[in-house]
Order: structure tokens, then C-alpha cells, then sequence
């Protein structure tokens, strides 16, 4: 923890001076790592599609959930019309997740366990400032740069119709950065761009702050509320597969 709290600083202070060395990693570099990364995203969908790392992966239960979420997914975004299309994934979630409770492949019970309120604990695990790991850690947050101005500029490409500005850029490196070093101190890993958000963008045309923030604040609510959390963590993850595989694919199109 103690590493990902040093590299996480050295990162955001990078990110706020990012206007003096973006012009080291070209569009073309970018794209490339963006793109690369949305191929190899498929290879998570299909694990998940075929039930994940599970005992019954690739069972036809599994397959037969995955393949009407995707399809329900790919039908409402064909036949909706207007703003209704935005909504595409969440139709096919829910038809998944309605269809995975029929099957019998979901356990409603779980949903209050843990109690109604967890608070989160901060430093749950000492800290460490090891030399070594430190350096490690911030090659690793070196090289992820790459994919966070890809994403950013991806994101702004789809969702803005215009070149990404060196302030934006700044302001999302820097991000990630300072974040994960918040992250560090409840214990929790280092905080990325997440590239399949591009191609959610991308199908919704949604971007703006307030929905963003909306969805900040229900996350936040998860972690808060144990049976919220649940209720996610008891989707299928055929069906979540069914939904990132047209996200993958809408992201991997997109900087195509």
C-alpha cells in the first residue's frame, strides 16, 4: 500500500505537468495501446459469457444466457429509436438477469448478508515504503499513462465529436494518480481509466458530470450498503458477459 500511495503521487504530479511531455506519446501510440487493449477485452467478455471461471463454464445454460443477453442488447439498440437506444445494455441486464433467476442460476438470499450498513476502514493494512516496489509501481503507472490519454482522447472522440484538449489530459492523468493514492488508504488497489466506459460512451452519447456523478454516488452506496452490493455481485456473469462483449466491441470499432 505504501508503494501505491508514493506512485500514485509521483503520478498526479505528472498528470498536472503532462503538458510538458504528452507530445512524447503521439496519437498514433495511443491508439495503438487503446486499440490493443480493446482486443484483448474480448477475451474477458467470452470468459465471462461462458460463465467465467467456474466449473460450468461453457455449459449450455451458460452459453444460452449469454447469447440472449447479447441479443437483447443488439435488438434494442437495432429497433429503439431516439434516446431510448442509450439504454441498450441496461435493457439487456435486466432481460439477462430476469432469465438467470428463472434458471434457477441466481441466490436471492444472499442479498442481506453482511447487515444493512459497512463502513469502510481506513489503513486496514500497515504501510510499507519498500524501494523496490515503489519503483515498480511507478513504471506500472508509467506505462497505464498510455492508456489513460487513449481512453481520455477515445472518450472525448466518441462522446464530444472534437480532439481531446492537453488540459483534459492533464486533469485525467492526474486523476488516476492522486485517487489511487486515496485508495490506498481504505487498502484497495490502484484506480485506472476503465477503457470499457469508451464504448459505453460511444453506444449513449452520455457525458456529462452529473450522470457521472450519479453513478459515483450509487457505487458509493454499494460499498456503504452491503445489500446493494450484493444485488450487483449476484449478476450472472454470463449475462455481465453478454453486455461487455457489444461494449468491447463498440470501443475496439470506434478507434477503428
Amino acid at each position: 500500500m505504501g508503494a501505491v500511495l508514493i506512485g500514485g503521487l509521483i503520478k498526479g504530479c505528472l498528470g498536472l505537468l503532462a503538458r510538458y511531455w504528452k507530445k512524447i506519446i503521439t496519437p498514433i501510440v495511443a491508439a495503438s495501446v487503446v486499440t490493443s487493449i480493446g482486443f484483448s477485452l474480448f477475451s474477458v467478455g467470452t470468459r465471462s459469457f461462458g460463465g467465467g471461471y467456474s466449473e460450468s463454464f461453457g455449459s449450455a445454460k451458460n452459453l444460452l444466457l449469454g447469447i440472449i443477453t447479447l441479443a437483447a442488447c443488439l435488438l434494442f439498440n437495432i429497433f429503439a429509436k431516439s434516446y431510448w437506444k442509450q439504454l441498450s445494455v441496461l435493457f439487456g441486464l435486466i432481460v439477462g438477469y430476469i432469465l438467470a433467476i428463472f434458471m434457477g442460476k441466481v441466490d436471492l438470499s444472499v442479498i442481506f448478508n453482511g447487515g444493512l450498513i459497512a463502513l469502510p476502514h481506513l489503513l486496514p493494512f500497515k504501510m510499507k515504503f519498500d524501494l523496490g516496489a515503489i519503483i515498480a509501481v511507478v513504471v506500472i503507472f508509467l506505462v497505464s499513462d498510455a492508456k489513460t490519454i487513449g481512453d481520455t482522447s477515445a472518450l472525448v472522440n466518441s462522446g464530444l465529436n472534437r480532439e481531446v484538449t492537453e488540459e483534459e489530459i492533464s486533469d485525467s492523468l492526474a486523476c488516476d494518480g492522486f485517487c489511487s493514492s486515496i485508495s490506498s488508504l481504505f487498502g484497495c488497489p490502484p484506480i485506472t481509466s476503465f477503457s470499457q466506459n469508451v464504448g459505453l460512451i460511444n453506444i449513449t452519447k452520455v457525458l456529462n458530470r452529473f450522470t457521472i456523478a450519479t453513478g459515483a454516488i450509487c457505487m458509493i452506496l454499494a460499498g456503504l450498503l452491503p445489500p446493494i452490493g450484493n444485488f450487483f455481485s449476484s449478476l450472472r456473469e454470463s449475462v455481465l458477459g453478454g453486455c461487455t462483449i457489444m461494449m468491447f466491441g463498440t470501443y475496439s470499432y470506434n478507434w477503428n
